[in-house]
């Protein structure tokens, strides 16, 4: 199960998508897939406004922190969105916290 969270400290958001899908096998997919690239999207696009202050990528999960300015709280919608739409399309796979 892939899990997304997205908290609120201070002036920053930060965004954790941690775990693997199983779905698929790895390479195969869709879902890991589409968690992914949602996220490199919004941290691509944060990066892009000058929010994006760090992003760590350890063995089984990625981090985004980014700072809260207007554009990035539109990516952040737009990220939420793509989650909730993932998680129920695929409920024993993806899950927003």
């Amino acid at each position: 199960m892939i899990t997304v969270l997205i908290e609120q400290d201070g002036l920053e958001h930060r965004v954790t998508v941690a775990g693997h899908a199983g779905y698929a096998e790895k390479g195969q997919d869709i879902v890991c897939a589409g968690v992914s690239s949602l996220f490199v999207a919004l941290c691509e696009a944060a990066d892009r406004e000058g929010a994006l202050r760090d992003l760590l990528t350890e063995p089984d999960a990625k981090r985004a922190y980014i700072y809260r300015t207007k554009p990035a709280g539109h990516y952040l919608t737009m990220f939420r969105a793509g989650i909730l739409a993932m998680q129920r399309e695929y409920p024993e796979y993806v899950r927003l916290e």
